[in-house]
């Protein structure tokens, strides 16, 4: 039984689970070696004929399995030692930091022991930055025993994040970030790119990996699949803008032996008329009639330590190691010391004869990890597009005002906490409770670093009696919806009995004059963890590309056409361009029409479309926050979607309408609200629910008029289409699925379509012209590990009061907000085939809401921020604008996306108040080093930059200005 000793404590509470925090400066990380294990293992084992008949057991049981299908002589087993290190998981952040230190004493120590053959390679940059921190003396000797050959540097993203969900510019600072650091540190770049444990890989990385410095990666996650064998072991990964990075699929320690069999066919080459492309769309079960089994790669990694917890290699893992040396020689198994960089230069020698992989690599498992613990995915969304608007300003405001100093050191500190909270187990959702708390920490500190920047900015902003800033940080003019909180303007504003601010306008300055804007009133939304809208009021407001418009709140009744809204009769909501009805008896979407869409008529079918269904969702194999239940669509829970059903008008006026729906959905009350805005097509959709049924996951459906035989789905920086009636089984067992910003549905003829959007929702699933939106999961956490500091914080509470953290998340409180776009044109081609860019545009808009803040400056010099648009083709994004980060010199680093498929000339007119500012123009990679070949020219007659860009390809370059 744990003693409940006393522990200092911190004197405060997570916000998840409930606990007191204790110190963690007072606790140790406990190892498993010591001196026993060093007798048992370094001393009696590793030269005991006892263990090494052992070894040689095993060693000629695989020999036996191997030589089925080749001579295992001949193949070079590369040794390398390493250890997976979550950053968070079963423990804290906080015990990472100590799980750290041990496992690199230990690597030391190994090399001390073992100096003519030990290699460690290590993946983390922000680990290393912890011991820099912590154990600066450690950290001088990592330096040390690198350049002694000892440890290999791989990798290079600043953690080992989720490779699904992450926004691709976050990747990109993953990448800028982790690579800088081993310059600086170590002075070495690695071309191994290391992500062994995410639960899936996004087909737009190998873009962004490339374009980063990586020439290769390996993984072991996809050998984890439960329903095929993915049979690649070498290959080419490629992106669907032609990207091509070498990758290796391998089990670590001795699971690429055990398991050999299942992908003894990835070791061959492929035949001269075997097929060379492959996607999830092609039955792979007959890879081996591709392959010439005459014909091998010779070169096989085993890369082994203890992981997860770190602490490898273990004693006993080093002496099994040198043993597989020595005793495989003598039967002609060949193991040797090797390091990475070996591994994989020599694969590259047979890049020409290895297949192809055009598509995402998809985990066959794990699937509820893109749907559980709403919040982490949502506040990743939030901060993530806050932190590229808040970039935006801050490098515009830089150009534009010498005086403004630009935050480098905060900006950077804010991007790396964002990037820590993607970890692998941290986004997914599938770490402990008290890591969440945590989470939540430097949630906050992010949002308070990012108001201390934009104060400093809108401090360099002459308010000219007009307090208000409204920022769009688009490159593009647009119809926005804008929210003006009340807190931006005066907080202690007189609410009705509605809880509704007054009726306002909005006066703001223009070109020609002061012009003005009528402003709805709006009561504050769902309290809950999510950082819901206050009260404040809605308005539509065009807006220049990068524009900061100043302006007032003038408190003035108006009277104007309200936008059409009913909930007597059939419940139906208009506003000229978009309708839709609503079935009374259930809070269905019977009808949704748009003007020019499908000649008008109805989009959507049936009587379910817009019901939330319920699942029984256990899980499975001891893994309820991964895993679904197996063949949850046959566990309904039934719901009635009549029990105090309640359909009423929540808001009618000139800009916005809204219908709420309220319900109880089993044991739980809900609402579900949709709203229309004026001469806007998009249905905007909210769904709030004190939720308290444990076990269970929600869908919401879409069932559409499409007969869609694909769905297009945006990821990083591309988009994936995906049958919608899968065929293989390999498609088949892609059931969940996840997007970025959105998943489209449209008819073959590309005539029309509905795309279904989010801000933090990624999981989703389809069948032909149904699809439906992953609302909500409610599932048990996972139990800490055995050695968890957070035990004793919990026998501390349980000695205190008897009480425990929560067992399950997604109890309370919650919400969640999407929106369906109905459209013409298909989602990146229209009927006439020419390129669609609008729904990834209007996805980008409802991802980036224009930024409101209150002006704080008094400077005698007003600001203007009214011409600094980007005019480029409406199918490339400048994704960008920033200061450059990897030699911080003057200069800005602009990114440009094409975002439809099609290959472009693109050219850019310059915004004013930058192009006398630019000396030269240089394109570069990811890391802001200029590339080789340069095709970008400049007109500085005309302003203007004219380059060629691909399908779904990313153009960085660096504007180097003047030092006027």
């Amino acid at each position: 039984m744990m003693q409940t000793e006393e522990f200092q404590k911190l004197g405060k509470k997570g916000k998840y689970s409930g606990s007191e925090r204790l110190d963690p400066n007072q606790f140790e990380e406990p190892d498993i070696d010591n001196a026993a294990t060093r007798k048992i293992w370094l001393e009696d084992s590793i030269n005991s004929p006892e263990y090494q008949q052992e070894v040689r057991t095993n060693l000629l049981r695989w020999k036996k399995v191997i030589g089925e299908t080749l001579d295992p002589g001949k193949l070079h087993w590369h040794m390398v030692g390493q250890s997976h290190i979550d950053m968070a998981w079963l423990w804290r952040y906080g015990q990472t930091r100590k799980k750290a230190i041990k496992t690199f004493e230990k690597a030391i120590f190994h090399a001390d022991w073992f100096p003519n053959n030990f290699k460690f390679a290590t993946s983390s940059p922000q680990m290393l930055d912890w011991v820099k921190e912590d154990n600066p003396s450690l950290f001088a000797k990592i330096k040390d025993y690198h350049k002694k050959g000892y440890f290999e540097l791989v990798g290079g993203s600043w953690v080992e994040p989720d490779c699904m969900m992450p926004g691709e510019e976050s990747m990109i600072r993953q990448r800028l970030y982790g690579m800088r650091f081993y310059r600086d540190e170590f002075g070495v770049l690695p071309e191994t790119e290391w992500f062994l444990d995410s639960f899936g890989y996004n087909i737009g990385l190998p873009q962004i990996l490339t374009k980063s410095g990586a020439k290769s990666f390996w993984t072991t996650k996809i050998t984890w699949n439960q329903q095929t064998k993915f049979p690649f072991v070498n290959f080419l990964w490629k992106s669907p803008d032609g990207s091509e990075l070498l990758t290796t699929n391998f089990g670590q320690n001795t699971e690429i032996l055990e398991n050999w069999n299942d992908y003894r066919y990835g070791y061959h080459l492929l035949k001269e008329t075997g097929r060379k492309n492959w996607n999830y769309g092609i039955d792979y079960t007959n890879f081996k009639d591709h392959v010439d089994l005459n014909q091998i790669i010779p070169d096989v990694g085993y890369f082994f330590g203890l992981g997860d917890g770190g602490h490898g290699p273990s004693h006993q893992n080093m002496v099994e190691a040198i043993n597989f040396e020595k005793v495989g020689n003598d039967e002609k198994m060949h193991f040797h010391w090797s390091s990475v960089s070996e591994l994989f230069s020599n694969l590259a020698k047979y890049k020409d004869k290895l297949p192809i992989w055009e598509d995402e690599l998809y985990l066959e498992t794990h699937r509820g990890t893109f749907s559980v613990h709403g919040e982490v995915k949502r506040h990743n969304r939030r901060l993530e597009s806050l932190m590229r608007s808040t970039e935006t300003l801050a490098t515009i405001l830089s150009i534009s005002n010498p005086t403004f100093e630009f935050p480098y050191e905060i900006l950077e500190k804010t991007w790396k906490l964002i990037l820590l909270n993607q970890f692998h187990d941290v986004l997914p959702g599938s770490s402990i409770v008290e890591v969440y708390d945590d989470v939540v920490d430097l949630w906050n500190m992010c949002d308070s670093n990012i108001a201390l920047i934009l104060n400093s900015c809108m401090e360099k902003i002459h308010s000219d009696k007009y307090p208000v800033g409204i920022f769009n940080p688009l490159s593009w003019k647009r119809n926005a919806r804008i929210f003006i909180p009340i807190s931006e303007v005066d907080p202690n504003i007189t609410l009705d009995t509605n809880g509704k601010p007054p009726q306002a306008k909005f006066y703001y300055l223009t070109d020609l004059g002061e012009e003005c804007s009528l402003c709805q009133p709006v009561a504050a939304e769902f309290k809950d963890g999510m950082k819901n809208n206050s009260e404040g009021w809605w308005m539509i407001l065009e807006i220049s590309g990068y524009e900061l418009i100043k302006g007032r709140i003038a408190f003035e009744d108006f009277e104007s056409p309200s936008l059409f809204v009913t909930s007597e009769g059939i419940p139906r909501m208009a506003n000229g361009i978009t309708s839709l009805s609503l079935d009374p008896k259930s809070g269905a979407i019977t009808e949704i029409k748009s003007v020019n869409v499908n000649d008008g008529e109805n989009l959507v079918y049936g009587n379910k479309s817009f019901l939330i269904e319920g699942y029984k969702d256990r899980g499975y194999d001891g893994y309820p926050a991964w895993n679904l239940s197996k063949k949850y669509w046959t566990k309904p829970k039934m719901y009635s979607q009549t029990q105090e059903l309640k359909i009423e008008v929540m808001d009618e006026g000139p800009i916005f309408s809204t219908l709420k729906i309220s319900k109880m959905l089993g044991e739980s009350p809900i609402s579900q609200i949709l709203r229309l805005f004026k001469d806007d097509p998009v249905v905007y959709c909210f769904w709030t629910a004190d939720w308290k049924e444990i076990k269970t996951m929600l869908k919401i459906t879409l069932d559409t008029e499409t007969q869609a035989k694909e769905v297009t789905v945006d990821e990083m920086y591309c988009a994936l289409r995906q049958s919608t009636l899968p065929d293989t089984l390999a498609d088949k067992a892609r059931f969940e699925k996840t997007m970025h910003q959105y998943a489209d549905l449209s008819t073959t003829d590309n005539r029309w379509g509905i795309a279904l959007l989010n801000e933090g929702k990624y999981a989703f699933d389809v069948s032909a012209g149904r699809i439906r939106l992953t609302l909500h999961r409610a599932v048990r956490y996972p139990n800490p590990a055995a050695e968890s500091w957070v035990l004793k914080e919990r026998a501390a509470r349980k000695k205190l009061n008897g009480s425990k953290p929560p067992v399950y998340s997604g109890i309370g409180p919650i919400s969640a907000r999407f929106a369906y776009y109905p459209h013409s044109g298909g989602c990146l081609t229209k009927s006439n085939k020419k390129s669609n860019p609008e729904i990834k545009k209007v996805a980008e808009e409802y991802n980036f809401p224009p930024l409101v803040k209150k002006i704080s400056g008094d400077h005698d010099i007003s600001l203007q921020l009214n011409d600094f648009e980007f005019l480029v083709q409406d199918n490339v994004h400048l994704t960008a604008i920033k200061r450059n980060e990897w030699e911080k010199r003057r200069s800005i680093i602009v990114r440009f996306a094409e975002v439809t498929g099609y290959s472009t000339h693109a050219t850019v007119f310059l915004p004013g108040q930058l192009y006398d500012k630019i000396l030269e123009v240089k394109e570069c990679d990811f890391l802001e080093r200029h590339i080789s070949k340069q095709t970008v020219i400049m007109d500085k007659m005309e302003n203007i930059l004219k380059f060629t860009i691909g399908p779904f390809e990313v153009k960085t370059f660096e504007l180097i200005l003047t030092d006027k």
